[in-house]
């Protein structure tokens, strides 16, 4: 059985705590809002929830920092204990190296689930949520491989550049997406329209970017170059002036990729 310690109380350890305790590990998550243990040890028998660090099990066999990006040097060097050879220290941000461990552990890597968690909601197909691995040696390698592979039915191994770089793609296509939803249902609710008029759209084109290339999926005026369909959107916008520089951007790009010469 292997014995994690997971650092962080936010929506990755939420959902690493319970995956990690239904593949068999004993978990133990220090958070530093003890009100909320209860949220965590119902969920699993094998979950503990302490918070504070002299509470921490030192003997673990893997650390996992669940926290802010901008907060994991500051848990590093706040950690009350040091990390012994055979044991692993990880991260779980896309765009953080794993080098920052590197003062602080001999074996060390990131586990990045490629998903928007939401603490107290679990994804319908947890299995299909993938993971990027990045290790530093073949300790830290084989331990993530074995674990993640219970966890996950697919899992990457990548270098810390280019798991930045992946980051940044699920950026554009998961938080901007989500912006321009959320701007086009205040449309909705100004014109007094239903939102979720839209909602078979947005699955239909998830559905079909899913096993094809996009750029083979898209249609619309701005794909056609229907100068006359635009120009009446610009005018409709004119009164909301993020809406417009949105369509206009878009609406120049997806021209630009596909102008015939």
């Amino acid at each position: 059985m292997i014995n994690i310690c997971i650092i962080g109380s936010g929506n990755v350890a939420w959902h690493l705590s319970l995956l990690f305790a239904e593949a068999g590990c004993k978990v133990l998550v220090i958070g530093r809002d003890y009100r909320i243990a209860d949220d965590f040890e119902e969920l699993h028998r094998s979950i503990r929830f302490v918070h504070k660090m002299d509470e921490i099990n030192v003997n673990a066999d893997l650390f996992v920092l669940c926290v802010n990006d901008d907060a994991i040097e500051d848990v590093l060097q706040n950690l009350n204990f040091k990390i012994k050879k055979k044991q692993i220290l990880i991260h779980t941000s896309g765009s953080v190296p794993s080098t920052i461990l590197q003062p602080y552990a001999r074996n060390f890597g990131v586990l990045w689930p490629v998903m928007t968690l939401t603490q107290g909601i679990e994804p319908e197909f947890p299995l299909d949520i993938p993971y990027v691995i990045t290790g530093n040696n073949d300790v830290t390698l084989d331990l993530l491989t074995s674990l993640t592979d219970q966890i996950s039915n697919q899992y990457m191994v990548l270098t810390d550049e280019k798991r930045k770089h992946l980051h940044l793609a699920a950026i554009l296509v998961n938080n901007f997406t989500n912006h321009l939803y959320a701007k086009t249902y205040d449309y909705c609710e100004e014109h007094q329209l239903d939102f979720k008029m839209l909602k078979p759209i947005i699955e239909e084109t998830a559905y079909k970017v899913s096993g094809n290339h996009p750029g083979l999926m898209q249609t619309g005026p701005a794909f056609r170059n229907d100068k006359k369909t635009i120009e009446g959107h610009l005018k409709m916008l004119e009164s909301d002036e993020e809406l417009y520089k949105l369509y206009c951007m878009f609406t120049e790009s997806i021209v630009k990729r596909y102008s015939l010469p």
